[in-house]
């Protein structure tokens, strides 16, 4: 069993570390990465370390609303929840996040949930979203119209 966790604990953490270098590959300029080459080791350490840190405290705070619901999370859900967080959080960033796991997870545990909240955040962030895509597609016509054709 703990061979079989870590060897899952492993996975997620190459695959939030594949999408994160992924992310900073595809999106940002390349001197950014001369930027990183920069720091000191140590500072990318504790960068880490902080991760970390947040890793821990977010895990804490899940364990205490539990206990104070009187629900019982074992560590593995725990874990599952908060790493599931993270990584929501890369693939779809923003407020609805970490929001789903946590849901799911302690559906799956069997504490009772309502996320009509988080349903209505999930919703209007889409709303908005849309609309700002819109907007940035009929002010990307709108130029288009606008520039005069080349003389020929």
């Amino acid at each position: 069993m703990p061979a079989k966790f870590f060897g899952t604990f492993l996975g997620y953490v190459l695959i939030v570390l594949a999408i994160g270098a992924s992310f900073i590959y595809f999106t940002f300029d390349i001197r950014a990465l001369e930027y990183l080459t920069m720091f000191e080791p140590w500072c990318i350490a504790a960068a880490f370390g902080i991760l970390g840190l947040g890793l821990v405290f977010d895990g804490l705070r899940l364990m205490t609303l539990a206990a104070v619901t009187d629900e019982k999370l074992t560590t593995r859900q725990v874990v599952n929840v908060v790493l599931s967080n993270y990584f929501l959080a890369l693939v779809t960033p923003g407020a609805s996040g970490g929001a789903v796991a946590q849901i799911m997870f302690m559906r799956k545990a069997g504490v009772p949930v309502l996320a009509y909240g988080s349903f209505l955040t999930v919703a209007v962030n889409f709303i908005i979203l849309a609309f700002i895509i819109f907007i940035m597609i009929k002010q990307i016509n709108r130029l288009k119209r606008e520039t005069p054709a080349a003389p020929a």
